[in-house]
């Protein structure tokens, strides 16, 4: 039936009141434009300002259907809000989830990293310690060599065969021209001791 520019609707035993501007969305309050006496008006019938047609009852319907969806806007304002915020610590702990996987994996690097550093350093050590041995070997080893000639050296002095000696006296004489000196030594040591 129809009541002014309103009419009675029958859904599930409860009964709904439509006005003629349409049902109400959360968006019409978001507008920066929104007034509240534009939407009061918009929701008052149109023959209504005929004092003779004015019908208390269905406006008061009216309102209150109305007022039913801003109560169900609110809600639905709460439920999203509720929703939004749950999904925002939700992403708010995945995010610190995903920055202490990132964490512990940095640290585990740096880790990785200082021990490699380590590992380095201590072959660095070792190829040095090495390189101090074979060094001591290798002038260990002249010196034997050195040694070894001197003692060759000392024979050849002490041996009884004239051309040996001069040759051993040669050997360490500055230049190897120096033959004649040589074999004149030979003769002066075998007049002394001879």
């Amino acid at each position: 039936t129809t009541m002014g520019s309103f009419k009675r609707v029958q859904s599930s035993g409860v009964p709904l009141i439509e006005a003629q501007v349409g049902a109400l969305a959360l968006d019409q309050f978001k507008r920066e434009d929104f007034e509240a006496d534009a939407f009061i008006v918009s929701v008052l019938p149109e023959d209504q300002g005929n004092e003779e047609e004015w019908d208390a009852g269905s406006l008061l319907k009216a309102l209150k259907g109305r007022c039913d969806e801003v109560e169900r806007l609110q809600k639905e304002a709460e439920r999203k809000g509720r929703l939004a915020r749950e999904e925002a610590a939700r992403l708010g702990r995945e995010h610190r989830e995903c920055v202490g996987i990132v964490r512990g994996e940095a640290e585990q690097a740096l880790v990785e990293v200082q021990v490699l550093e380590e590992r380095v350093s201590a072959v660095g050590s070792k190829a040095v310690t090495i390189g101090q041995r074979i060094d001591k070997v290798d002038r260990q080893r002249r010196r034997a060599y050195e040694a070894k000639q001197a003692i060759a050296v000392y024979d050849d002095l002490r041996s009884d065969d004239k051309n040996t000696r001069s040759a051993a006296i040669a050997s360490l004489l500055p230049t190897a021209s120096n033959t004649s000196h040589a074999d004149d030594s030979v003769a002066e040591m075998d007049r002394d001791g001879g």
